[in-house]
């Protein structure tokens, strides 16, 4: 063997270079490259599906009833191969349906007869977009461990199982810089924030965080985290009407960005308005409902309060976005509706491309964009005549 090779770090290069339909072959080569082909095969899965596919299949069966069993137990030497890769895994991302391995993961979680920390001792991020969240009880306990920084968890359905081990994150995953658990279904707001505002008042490293619902204390905790730069809410009228710390007696500090998503603009304004003040460089805000379910001044409200609790010279980009948006149907805004906003000297992006559409004479396009002088981003929808379009492909509506 060459002498080259004899050097972790090249052997390290090569492994990270080698696509994986090569990587195995790579491992059996020789020993001394064994070791770094399967950390990098294993380092970032796809899916949860190869912690199955590690194990002789003669170990699983089904029973009379057509139930899914082990034949036989999973013996030392079995457990030795998984977990020499299990202990290589640094993130796991289910992005795919689960539902035809999950009843062998579950079995293979509750068989494991060593310490539950010990299954993934290096696991630094784990993404779970997939549903079935509350029949993979037992892989996420086992994978919430001191290591992990980064989590993504879809909740689809909410079960009791699910919800104690929520609400356990804070003492298990203590290092976790990056939370977003997002609640698919807005009814399960409020029975669920109870658990994810524990958890988020025992995490002290916290950078990014989406959330859905927060009680009081959970909204107390994050507007004092120093570490929190990316925040994004979800804003619906129950978190308004529910909150009862005083008015304006909140603020938010450190952000980088500050991200907003709701059903309607107004209910966004309405929450900067219960703020005491922000200081975030960015500031977006993604709404869902159309044309017809917003006031006609929605814009308007929105700017003038922005500008108002916002620190003018640390906003630097504002975002607005509808999130099913439709050129044709959309809520409209007049060049004065952004006039609060040019009080912000230094903003360099300004897009509301996606969030309204604006009838401006060059004129007035002139005399807003002036008032940025360090503006580098300007993205505007102009203004469609919704009768015109109708007239020219709906012939029959006329």
């Amino acid at each position: 063997m060459h002498r080259a090779l004899y050097i972790a770090e090249i052997l390290h290069l090569i492994s990270c270079h080698t696509d994986n339909g090569s990587l195995t072959s790579l491992a059996l080569t020789c020993r001394a490259f064994e070791g770094p082909a399967l950390d990098a095969l294993w380092r970032n899965l796809p899916s949860i599906e190869p912690f199955i596919r590690c194990l002789p299949k003669n170990l699983w069966g089904f029973n009379h009833w057509g139930e899914l069993i082990l034949l036989k137990p999973i013996d030392t030497d079995n457990w030795t191969t998984f977990r020499k890769y299990a202990s290589r895994v640094r993130s796991i991302t289910q992005s795919q349906d689960p539902s035809p391995i999950i009843e062998h993961l579950r079995i293979l979680m509750l068989s494991y007869p060593y310490p539950s920390l010990s299954m993934f001792p290096n696991l630094r991020s784990l993404t779970w977009n997939a549903g079935h969240t509350h029949l993979a009880i037992e892989f996420l306990r086992m994978a919430f461990v001191p290591s992990l920084v980064s989590l993504d968890l879809r909740i689809t359905s909410i079960s009791p199982a699910l919800m104690s081990i929520l609400s356990t994150l804070g003492t298990t995953c203590p290092n976790l810089t990056s939370f977003r658990p997002q609640v698919e279904n807005p009814t399960m707001n409020h029975d669920i924030a109870p658990f994810i505002t524990q958890t988020i008042c025992q995490l002290r490293h916290l950078c990014a965080l989406s959330v859905c619902q927060l009680e009081d204390q959970g909204m107390v905790h994050i507007t004092q985290l120093k570490s929190l730069k990316i925040l994004w809410l979800y804003i619906e009228p129950s978190l308004l009407r529910r909150m009862g710390l005083p008015p304006q007696s909140l603020g938010f500090e450190h952000l980088d960005l500050l991200g907003l998503q709701g059903r309607r603009l107004d209910h966004m304004t309405d929450f900067l308005r219960s703020l005491r003040t922000i200081r975030s460089k960015h500031v977006t805000a993604v709404f869902s409902s159309t044309f017809f379910a917003q006031r006609s001044n929605s814009v308007s409200r929105f700017c003038a309060m922005l500008q108002e609790r916002c620190d003018n010279d640390t906003l630097e980009a504002i975002t607005l976005c509808e999130r099913l948006y439709n050129n044709f149907d959309n809520i409209t805004a007049q060049p004065s509706d952004f006039a609060p906003l040019r009080l912000l000297r230094n903003l360099t992006h300004f897009d509301v491309e996606a969030g309204c559409t604006i009838s401006i004479s060059d004129d007035e396009l002139c005399e807003l964009v002036n008032a940025w002088p360090k503006l580098k981003t300007f993205k505007l929808s102009c203004y469609h005549d919704r009768r015109q379009y109708y007239a020219a492909y709906l012939p029959w509506t006329n």
